[in-house]
C-alpha cells in the first residue's frame, strides 16, 4: 500500500474511534440521568400540635394583649396627671390618646402583611421597640404637643403592629382548642383593662408619670421579646 492509503486508513480508524467514544458518553449519561429518582409533588399538611409550646405562645400572648390594650384603655389614669403636669385644657390633651388609640385600631393591615412577608416574631418585635422608645421619649416630655409624637405616634404604631400577630399566631397552635385559645388570648386586653389602672396610680402616687412610664416600657419590651 502507498503512503496515501495508509494515511487515509489511519484517518478513517481515528474518525470512528472518536465516533465510538462519543457515543460512549451519550450513553453514560442518559444511563445516569435514567437512573436520577423522580421527584415527586408531595404536598405536607402542618398539623397544629394543641398544646406544648403553644401554650408557652398563648400566654406569651396573653402577657401582650395586657400590656398593650390595657395600657391604653388605662390611659384615663395618665390623662389627669398629663393635665395637671402641662397645664392642659382636655380638649388639647384628648388628642394624645385619640391618635394612639387610631394608630391602634387600624394598622391591623398593615400589620398582616408585614407578619406574612417577614415573621410574627419580627413585626412583634419592631411594635415593641417602637411601644418602648416612644414611652422612654415621654420620659422628657415638656408639652402636651410632644407628647403627641412620643406616646400618641410611636406607642400607637407599635401597638398597631404587635397586637394583631397574637391573635394571628395562636390558630396556628391550636386546632381543637383554638376557641379557647383565641379566647384567652382575647381576655388579656380585659385583665389588662382591669389590673392596670389601679398599678398604674399607685405608680403615680408613689413616683411620678416619668417613672411609671418607664416601668411599662420595662415590662412590654421583655414581654415582646419573648412572645413567639
Amino acid at each position: 500500500m502507498d503512503k496515501k492509503s495508509v494515511s487515509q486508513a489511519h484517518r478513517n480508524y481515528m474518525s470512528n474511534k472518536k465516533n465510538n467514544s462519543d457515543n460512549e458518553i451519550r450513553d453514560t449519561r442518559a444511563g445516569l440521568l435514567s437512573s436520577r429518582p423522580k421527584e415527586t409533588n408531595i404536598e405536607y399538611d402542618l398539623v397544629p400540635p394543641d398544646g406544648g409550646w403553644g401554650w408557652l405562645v398563648l400566654a406569651g400572648s396573653m402577657m401582650v394583649n395586657i400590656l398593650i390594650p390595657g395600657t391604653i384603655k388605662s390611659f384615663g389614669v395618665l390623662f389627669v396627671e398629663f393635665l395637671e403636669a402641662f397645664n392642659a385644657s382636655p380638649a388639647t390633651a384628648a388628642w394624645i390618646p385619640a391618635l394612639c388609640y387610631f394608630l391602634y385600631s387600624s394598622l391591623g393591615p398593615v400589620s398582616s402583611i408585614l407578619s406574612v412577608k417577614y415573621s410574627y416574631r419580627t413585626v412583634t418585635l419592631l411594635g415593641g421597640a417602637s411601644a418602648a422608645l416612644g414611652m422612654i421619649l415621654s420620659y422628657w416630655a415638656s408639652s402636651v404637643a410632644y407628647l403627641y409624637l412620643s406616646y400618641g405616634l410611636l406607642v400607637g404604631i407599635g401597638a398597631g403592629l404587635s397586637f394583631p400577630p397574637t391573635v394571628y399566631i395562636v390558630t396556628s397552635y391550636f386546632v381543637k382548642y383554638r376557641g379557647l385559645a383565641n379566647g384567652l388570648c382575647i381576655s388579656g386586653s380585659a385583665l389588662g383593662s382591669i389590673i392596670l389602672p389601679p398599678i398604674l396610680r399607685w405608680l403615680l402616687i408613689t413616683y411620678s408619670y416619668r417613672y411609671c412610664n418607664n416601668v411599662i416600657n420595662t415590662k412590654y419590651v421583655y414581654i415582646s421579646s419573648f412572645t413567639f
